[in-house]
């Protein structure tokens, strides 16, 4: 079955705000990771320098597609398992749920583009956090009012839609989304059966006909193939039968 999994994270709704952190900044070779390592090595930074760091942190911090801020589908599993293991059925969320889509896309009122909400000031939260028992400011981004909806194919043999659904509310509730959950990142959550759209019905139901018309043609196929073969014990019984007439009539004829 597929199922739309729903999270809102708008205050009205109980929600808190989603702060990013993506995981690229860990990899010394990635572009954002080496363009901030050039600055930070600097012995006199200087404020621009400072604010350099932290933009390139904003930026780096992101998760992006083509339609702007998003989650990878793979982080929402894990907080749909992470709300699963509430009720021992953690490792079931891996064997049977799937995403139909690589990422989900931030629904939030602002810019989409990454420089936009750099300008924009409301979207990044700067605060400081442990590294080698020191604390260092670090600049992350944060969406204050924001949700998301993510399709994914669901093992009805596995899930059934209460126990999905069950899974999914421990999960917005008790373990949220992104950097320093669960106090950030929780969300009202919902999990409803996910209508297949015109296209993909028409198409299955075109492939269903298809297979029906092909059965039929085969069936008729072999009702001919029967009607023209004639087996050698059926020649012999028909030629035995024509015998027989022929001889109680010509035992007619000398009566």
């Amino acid at each position: 079955m597929q199922v739309l999994l729903t999270a809102d994270g708008r205050s009205e709704a109980g929600g808190t705000p989603l702060v990013v952190h993506n995981e690229r900044l860990a990899d010394p070779l990635d572009d954002y990771a080496r363009a901030i390592a050039a600055v930070s090595k600097k012995r006199n930074k200087t404020e621009a320098d400072l604010w350099e760091i932290s933009r390139l942190e904003f930026y780096g911090s992101l998760y992006t597609n083509g339609n702007g801020p998003c989650l990878p589908a793979w982080n929402v599993l894990r907080c749909l398992q992470d709300g699963a293991k509430r009720i021992k059925r953690g490792q079931d969320v891996l064997r049977g749920v799937f995403p139909l889509t690589e990422h989900a896309d931030l629904v939030y009122d602002g810019p989409r583009d990454p420089e936009e909400l750099w300008k924009d000031g409301s979207f990044r939260l700067r605060k400081t956090v442990g590294v080698q028992k020191n604390r260092t400011p670090r600049t992350r981004g944060m969406f204050t009012e924001w949700s998301f909806s993510l399709p994914v194919e669901v093992d009805p043999v596995i899930f059934d839609p209460d126990t999905l659904s069950e899974c999914w509310r421990h999960a917005g509730r008790y373990a949220g989304l992104g950097e320093m959950r669960p106090i950030y990142g929780k969300f009202l959550a919902t999990a409803t059966e996910w209508p297949m759209s015109q296209d993909v019905a028409v198409e299955e139901a075109a492939y269903a006909l298809a297979m029906s018309v092909s059965a039929e043609q085969v069936q008729r196929d072999d009702q001919n193939r029967a009607e023209r073969y004639v087996s050698p014990a059926s020649r012999l019984v028909e030629a035995a039968a024509e015998k027989a007439k022929s001889l109680r009539g010509h035992g007619n004829g000398h009566a």
